[in-house]
């Protein structure tokens, strides 16, 4: 009775181990799955599936956190790269033109 509930569980771990790896390009294929699974289900769930609900949202939560924390870093990084683009232009001079004009 309570498989699909337990699949929910599996595929919120599968999605933390994901985040946990760095392999975010993995997270399309979970989420895709456990959309399907999510609508094929009651809109009410049984109370038996209580625990693994709770468990789902526990590791959810957590990897939500994690993503949030990733997505921190990347800012960061690309905040760096920005400023050392800005630094490396600022070296270059003026730029020379892309095409001659009408004089030459």
């Amino acid at each position: 009775m309570n498989e699909p509930y337990e699949r929910i569980v599996e595929l919120a771990r599968r999605e933390a181990v994901l985040v946990g790896e760095g392999s975010l390009e993995g997270l399309a294929a979970v989420w895709a799955e456990r959309d399907q699974l999510v609508a094929s289900l009651p809109a009410v769930p049984p109370a038996s599936a209580r625990a693994s609900l709770l468990e789902a949202q526990r590791v959810n939560r957590a990897t939500h956190e994690r993503l949030l924390e990733l997505l921190g870093e990347l800012g960061g990084q690309i905040a760096q790269l920005s400023s050392g683009r800005r630094a490396v232009a600022g070296y270059a001079g003026t730029a020379a033109p892309r095409a001659l004009d009408a004089h030459g």
